[in-house]
This record gives structure tokens, sequence and C-alpha cells, in this order.
């Protein structure tokens, strides 16, 4: 039971950051800073949802583009490009769900767009975006769905 408490100094600049850092965790304060203390494994990467709302999208269009194809509007395409790319987008949140060690993934995320604020001796785990951005199984489930359907146009 947390019936007590713990009191610290900080900066204003310090006491913006912790809210900052918190807010970008998707955690309280108080929670933020417990997970410091004693798991020492917080991971950040900055842009997880825009990607997958960007992954979305991109299925949409692709989804459009074939209604229309279909109906005749325009002559089938190569996609085996897009396919490929796709495929390693797939791998990437599948990565990320699967809390595999950042180190791993990160070589997929642009530098400039990845945060990561661990200790520096402890690889660290996705654990923050696990489940927050799409189920590993509806992700698994979509990439099958989508390169069957892929196969099928090509």
């Amino acid at each position: 039971m947390k019936d007590k408490f713990e009191t610290f100094r900080a900066s204003e600049k310090e006491r913006q950051e912790l809210k900052r850092m918190a807010k970008k965790a998707k955690m309280s304060k108080s929670d933020y800073i417990r997970h410091c203390v004693f798991d020492k494994e917080i991971t950040v990467i900055d842009g997880i949802d825009d990607f997958a709302k960007q992954l979305k999208a991109i299925g949409n269009n692709l989804n459009q583009l074939t209604t229309r194809a279909n109906m005749g509007h325009f002559e089938a395409v190569n996609l085996a490009e897009t396919k490929e790319q796709l495929g390693k987008i797939y791998d990437l949140l599948a990565h990320l769900c699967r809390q595999e060690p950042v180190e791993q993934v990160v070589k997929f995320v642009d530098e400039e767009e990845s945060i990561l604020v661990v200790e520096p001796e402890n690889p660290p785990v996705a654990n923050q975006i696990s489940q927050e951005v799409l189920p590993i199984s509806e992700i698994e489930n979509e990439r099958k769905g989508f390169f069957a359907f892929l196969d099928r146009r090509s």
C-alpha cells in the first residue's frame, strides 16, 4: 500500500523536465519516478503513434486503389517494392510489441526520431509501447491478410 510521501527539491527546469518525461512515457510523475528508481528501464520512442497511424493510412490507400483497379479505372501495377517496404514496417511494429531489446529495433528507426531514456549499462526493453499501439496479434493478422491480398494481385 502506498501511504507514505517522499519529497525532494528540484529547480523549475528539472520539475518541468520531469513532468515532460512522465507525460511522454504516459505515466504519472509518481509512477515515472518509481519506475526510474526501481526498474531502471524506461524506453520512449517518439513518433510510434504517428507511425501506426501512417501504416493504417497506407493500408486504407491501398484498399481504395484496389477498389478502383477492380472497377477498371486503371491498369494493374507491380507492387513488389511496396510489399517489401511494408513488410519491414510490419516487422518493426512486431519487434516493438514483442518487447524485444530496443538495440535491435532502433536500427529500423531514424535516430533523430528515436529517444531512449535508459541506464547505459542495461540494454533497454521496449516495454512502454507494448499493447498501446496495436496488439501483436492484430499486427500479425493484418500483415498476413495484406500480403495474401498482394500475392493475389501480383
